[in-house]
């Protein structure tokens, strides 16, 4: 529980969807996403984390050069939250899971790549934005 400037009471927190940004840069999938945990009552952004997002394509030199433009298409984003530890004070982890799919202008409608990419964070290491 936190407490929320805007309705100025102690809240629940409200699990936001992964904000994701990826883009092919050369030879790789890269990117940031972002979580936010926000007030239940009234919407108001409480905490978040920002991953950065790195995923090498194992045959993009065979894809580069002239004919050849690459594309990532991302699907299948969640969030996801897990537990540690049992009794008084367990840990809780908020982080993302999202599927990928890079293709080439050069093969129309087959993938060069595809993979899943994950991350997550100890709730306490959340950046405060109040």
């Amino acid at each position: 529980m936190a407490r929320c400037p805007d309705c100025s009471k102690f809240v629940s927190h409200e699990e936001q969807e992964p904000e994701i940004e990826v883009e092919m840069d050369g030879s790789a999938v890269t990117g940031t996403v972002r979580i936010v945990n926000a007030c239940q009552d009234c919407g108001t952004e409480l905490t978040e984390c920002t991953f950065d997002v790195h995923e090498e394509i194992t045959d993009a030199d065979a894809h580069k050069g002239g004919g050849h433009a690459m594309s990532v298409e991302v699907s299948l984003e969640e969030r996801t939250s897990r537990a540690e530890g049992r009794g008084r004070k367990p840990r809780t982890f908020y982080g993302f899971s999202f599927h990928y799919i890079v293709t080439c202008s050069c093969t129309p409608g087959e993938e060069v790549q595809s993979g899943d990419a994950t991350d997550d964070c100890q709730a306490s290491e959340m950046e405060s934005l109040v």
